[in-house]
């Protein structure tokens, strides 16, 4: 018997949203396009298209998104604490943004009395 699929918010997907769910952890299946992959999880267009409107699916979609990506991110951790260990500062700076130890400075400017909000990184040697 499958485990039940739900998130922290005990949002209980449908039984048609759980094969999505399960099909859309399937590596192959996503580079799919979407009729593909409808047929590959055994639901309808419009079965995707109805649970993809519903927020309570979305943000499950999203957490075990990321759960399969943090899971497969060892390899890459590795290859980033290597070169950043070999000096590379581009790849200790992006480590330690990784792990929230360090953040890069941004520059804020407001344009006209509109919402435009434009926000940029700034390297140190910038600001003098």
């Amino acid at each position: 018997m499958k485990k039940k699929i739900e998130n922290a918010d005990s949002y209980l997907p449908t039984k048609a949203e759980e094969r999505i769910l399960r099909a859309s952890l399937i590596e192959g299946n996503r580079l799919l396009n979407q009729k593909e992959f409808c047929k590959k999880a055994g639901v309808s267009d419009e079965t995707f298209a109805r649970a993809k409107r519903k927020p309570g699916f979305v943000k499950l979609y999203r957490e075990l998104c990321l759960q399969e990506l943090a899971g497969g991110m060892g390899p890459f951790t590795k290859a980033l604490e290597k070169e950043a260990r070999r000096g590379s500062i581009r790849h200790l700076e992006l480590a330690l943004e990784m792990t929230g130890l360090f953040q890069p400075k941004t520059k804020v400017e407001h344009s006209g009395s509109g919402a435009v909000l434009l926000i940029t990184n700034v390297k140190e040697d910038e600001e003098k």
